[in-house]
């Protein structure tokens, strides 16, 4: 007996582009977007920077509260860009789209 393992279909080399632009960018954004709303947090509450202060007598790491930030921005920013991917791929068709352009030039039918 022979056993007849179906074919699966091929990723599109776009969703690979996307999700590898997905892991590079996105980290970058959320550091960026975590150092500006940290800096913007402590100028204009300055209440809020004594009181980081005086719970912590030994100084004010501002850089654990820009990690923290920006983890936490990431995962937003990370579930966002998962939606709007999955929107999109659902959208344009999606496996059955990758299906029909991987047999296009075959000849070959169903």
């Amino acid at each position: 007996m022979r056993l007849r393992y179906k074919r699966g279909g091929k990723l599109h080399p776009i969703w690979t582009g996307i999700g590898c632009a997905m892991l590079i960018l996105l980290p970058a954004i959320a550091w960026g977007l975590a150092d500006r709303l940290v800096d913007f947090t402590l100028i204009r509450f300055p209440d809020l920077a004594l009181n980081i202060a005086r719970a912590n007598p030994g100084g004010v790491n501002v850089i654990f509260i820009k990690i923290g930030a920006a983890l936490i921005l990431l995962i937003l920013i990370y579930l966002l860009f998962s939606i709007l991917s999955s929107l999109l791929y659902t959208l344009l068709g999606g496996k059955e789209n990758a299906e029909i352009a991987s047999r296009i030039g075959t000849g070959r039918r169903r």
